[in-house]
């Protein structure tokens, strides 16, 4: 476009000086009186001679003898003089174009190469569920959840050997609360590399050149927000993790000691595994008869 507008400038003012020129011959030739006939016929003649150069091509095989006409060649430096007029129009016409392509390309220009910071969000959510899925954790990450939390929670049931069976599930839910701690820990650890993105999209917005750059530094800042959510949610799905396995525990503890006494009342067998012994808080009130 730039290009295109810069020929057609210089072709114009090579047009605009031609007509000056031979603008100015025919003046001479029309109203100089002083010179000779002869010289306003050598006038004339360069003038018809320069016309026949900007003018559509027409043949020349016969050029017949040229007869001077002080009408005629008024008519042509009026002529003339309404082509320079015109040419300068155009020539205004093409700095409007030229600015408003100057315009136009600024508002097109695109951020340098290598100023897109997109946050790997999705490599660090991968971190942190790997984090929840270390030692005896029960994690929301496991592909058998399901089962992993029936194993680990059986219900209202009876076990052979409760102090292994509590024991067991102490673990597990302690690991998964230390894995908790050590996933918000390493979340906590990227605030800085998420401080300097969103310093640099500052940066870029503030900067930023023309609409083009403006649309992309605000995608870039969508995407970084869209990021943020991602890893608020994967925090909340953490929390309840945590949560879940607690009160799990809480629940089983007290259905395994509630099911160990029935089945101890059922049975007439004194002679359980200790859990009444042990954790007479979570036994059912009752009296010896």
């Amino acid at each position: 476009m730039k290009c295109l507008i810069s020929v057609i400038a210089s072709a114009s003012a090579a047009i605009q000086e031609s007509c000056r020129s031979i603008t100015g011959l025919l003046r001479y030739a029309c109203n100089d009186e002083a010179a000779c006939n002869d010289s306003k016929m050598k006038a004339c003649l360069i003038a018809v001679m320069a016309c026949s150069m900007l003018l559509p091509s027409t043949s020349w095989a016969i050029i017949p003898e040229i007869v001077y006409d002080p009408a005629v060649a008024a008519d042509i430096v009026e002529t003339f003089a309404y082509f320079e007029q015109e040419i300068q129009s155009l020539m205004a016409q093409l700095d409007v174009l030229n600015d408003q392509s100057n315009i136009l390309n600024t508002a097109i220009e695109k951020l340098p190469s290598g100023s897109y910071n997109w946050s790997n969000t999705s490599k660090l959510i991968q971190e942190l569920d790997n984090i929840l899925s270390q030692s005896n954790a029960l994690s929301y990450t496991a592909e058998n959840v399901d089962q992993q939390f029936k194993n680990l929670f059986p219900g209202y049931i009876s076990v052979n050997n409760y102090n292994e069976e509590y024991q067991h599930i102490t673990e597990s839910a302690l690991d998964t609360l230390q894995n908790v701690l050590h996933d918000f820990n390493a979340s906590a650890n990227d605030f800085a590399n998420e401080t300097t993105l969103l310093k640099d999209l500052q940066n870029y917005s503030a900067a930023a050149a023309g609409q083009t750059q403006a649309i992309q530094v605000a995608n870039q800042i969508a995407s970084e927000q869209v990021s943020q959510l991602q890893l608020l949610r994967q925090a909340l799905m953490t929390q309840a993790n945590a949560q879940a396995v607690y009160y799990a525990q809480q629940i089983q503890n007290k259905a395994s000691a509630l099911a160990e006494f029935s089945e101890l009342i059922d049975s007439g067998d004194t002679n359980t595994t200790g859990e009444l012994d042990q954790h007479p808080l979570e036994q059912p009130n009752y009296e010896e008869s």
